[in-house]
């Protein structure tokens, strides 16, 4: 059975529609940390856009290969990021 959900304007529905979110930071990032390399996603929602965009690249884990994510964020002027890292290396 589903469970109610409510979204932004207070309202219960029945079912999740992530068109009704609110956006609160329309530039993002998502870096998912695995053994040998991180997987960067940049989600751009701006005003007038259709459909959010939505780019994923991998880049290296080692040294060398870290701060190219940081570079990715900043050529596309997203102000904040949110990291995943589960394993057992961490």
């Amino acid at each position: 059975m589903t469970q109610p959900v409510t979204v932004a304007s207070g309202a219960v529905a029945d079912h999740f529609d992530p068109d009704s979110l609110e956006v609160l930071r329309p530039r993002v990032a998502r870096l998912e940390a695995h053994e040998m390399q991180v997987e960067a996603t940049v989600r751009l929602c701006e005003p007038g856009m259709d459909r959010p965009l939505r780019a994923t690249r991998e880049f290296s884990a080692l040294p060398k290969g870290l701060c190219e994510p940081t570079g990715r964020c900043r050529g596309h002027a997203v102000p904040a990021a949110a990291i995943e890292g589960t394993g057992i290396f961490w």
